[in-house]
């Protein structure tokens, strides 16, 4: 049996008041300015958390989902089973953002900006980006919805790259979970310096207590050389 599970509507109810009126996105730019880091929203983006064990040991591996257009976490967390909004593993530790969010800044007049921010400029203003980026998701996830789940050969990474390769097909190299774990690596952030903690306090606790349990014997084997 497939499922796409996803939160209830009273939990993804948003209430607009006369001041602030609930508007919908249009542009690319307007979607990625609705990001919520307490919510664990991230339009656009790549999201990371840790695997209990295997991420204590290993920090660079982990559970992944990808972001739609308003922030929503889609994760492939079992057979025949994708969810929504909510990683299988709790909170997001780690971000790679696909569009990096703009900068506010006074806008430029347009003969005063250079091709790669007139490019840019272009790009923040696209109204097809952000249904071609959920389309991509979606479809990919159909997929994945007759997927058995698999540690090795079918896991979260490749749902992600599946949904990346189906949004650009025309990159010279496709996206393997080997490439989106190095880009995690090199362009991923952490929301806050208490998700750092998170990741690589236990790696740190496992050291110790590797170096402690060492210094013991050590000293246990000298004390019986000595006697």
């Amino acid at each position: 049996m497939t499922s796409i599970e996803e939160e209830t509507p009273q939990e993804q109810k948003v209430e607009a008041t006369q001041e602030d009126p609930l508007r919908e996105p249009e542009t690319l730019k307007e979607f990625l300015m609705n990001e919520d880091m307490d919510k664990d929203r991230f339009p656009f983006a790549v999201v990371w958390n840790a695997v209990p064990f295997l991420s204590w040991i290993l920090p660079f591996l982990g559970h992944v989902g990808i972001c739609d257009s308003v922030g929503r976490i889609w994760d492939f967390q079992e057979t025949n089973k994708i969810g929504i909004h909510r990683m299988k593993y709790g909170r997001v530790l780690k971000v790679w953002r696909f569009y990096e969010k703009p900068k506010e800044s006074k806008e430029p007049k347009e003969n005063e900006m250079d091709d790669i921010e007139q490019q840019e400029n272009l790009i923040y203003e696209s109204h097809s980006i952000p249904g071609q980026w959920d389309k991509a998701i979606e479809s990919a996830s159909q997929t994945f919805l007759h997927r058995k789940l698999s540690w090795t050969k079918c896991n979260s990474w490749h749902h992600v790259c599946e949904c990346l390769n189906i949004y650009k097909p025309d990159l010279p190299k496709k996206f393997t979970p080997k490439r989106l774990c190095w880009t995690l690596i090199k362009k991923g952030s952490y929301p806050s310096c208490s998700m750092a903690i998170n990741v690589y306090l236990p790696v740190v606790v496992l050291v110790l207590l590797f170096l402690i349990i060492i210094s013991g014997i050590q000293l246990l084997l000298m004390i019986r050389s000595t006697k």
